[in-house]
């Protein structure tokens, strides 16, 4: 009998692998709009600033004060974020976006755009812009120069930029990062939802990874297509005599993936994210 054997991770390569999940390029904006977006998300599942909150909401003064000497910066996150628990009767969705748009001083780059004298003049009153002569007819590079150049003359420009900063992961460019991050939620959400009482060793292994393996939503999510390759495969799978070591490395991949996003959430009450280490 030939069948294609599958071939399960054995290192931290385990997180990457090619998939459905991989869409048209995104542009660098709408990358790290997702992020934002991801970062939102997991805030609101952490649970001590969904403590504060729900304490400032009924002006818990003894609560907050707990968890300000608990945690150094969660004041400041609160100033900063607000109260991020979406109101029951708000689309998670479109207040997020609503959310973005509102808070996008604190975390994404200006953009340049090209301003009409009336325009001019009442964002010269604003003192955030500066009034730059481009010239034209130069190539991309040439112009980037000249900007070089004119920002090393004029270091007086120059800032810290913005004041929440999507953290960079070693060796993944941003798209991957995203992806990552997804797949991680995919992996938590299973593993928090399979928890009995609180536990998740009382969900088998083997319960654990068939059902996300029967799940085409999920395993294209996560990038598991490695699963199952071959016919043969699918059925022994069906009938349960997979290897323990494959299950085993199956469900440890899935474990590292609820470890990281895990990592995430708690990073959020620190004001980073994400988790730059694979814990």
């Amino acid at each position: 009998m030939n069948s294609h054997a599958s071939h399960p991770p054995d290192s931290d390569d385990e997180f990457d692998s090619d998939d459905e999940f991989d869409s048209a390029p995104m542009s660098k904006k709408m990358i790290h709009q997702l992020m934002m977006v991801e970062w939102l998300t997991c805030f609101q599942r952490n649970a001590e600033f969904k403590a504060y909150c729900d304490a400032k909401r009924i002006a818990d003064a003894e609560t907050c004060s707990a968890l300000e000497e608990k945690h150094t910066r969660i004041a400041e996150l609160y100033d900063d974020w607000g109260d991020i628990q979406v109101p029951s009767s708000a689309s998670g969705g479109s207040w997020k976006l609503a959310w973005l748009h509102s808070k996008k001083h604190l975390f994404a780059f200006p953009e340049a755009e090209k301003s009409s004298p009336l325009l001019w003049s009442l964002l010269q009153k604003s003192g955030d812009v500066a009034l730059v002569k481009v010239p034209k007819g130069l190539r991309k590079e040439q112009l980037l120069e000249v900007f070089a150049d004119f920002v090393e003359d004029h270091p007086d420009l120059l800032g810290d930029g913005p004041k929440y900063e999507i953290s960079n992961i070693k060796g993944k460019q941003p798209e991957d990062t995203l992806k990552l991050v997804r797949r991680a939620f995919v992996a938590y959400r299973y593993l928090t939802e399979m928890k009995s009482d609180g536990d998740v060793a009382k969900a088998s292994s083997e319960k654990i990874v068939k059902e996300i393996v029967n799940n085409p939503e999920a395993r294209s999510t996560l990038g598991l297509n490695w699963f199952i390759h071959g016919e043969l495969n699918q059925k022994l799978f069906e009938q349960d005599k997979r290897s323990a070591d494959e299950i085993k490395n199956y469900t440890r991949t899935l474990n590292n993936l609820n470890k990281f996003y895990s990592a995430c959430i708690e990073g959020t009450i620190r004001g980073t994210f994400p988790a730059t280490m694979k814990t």
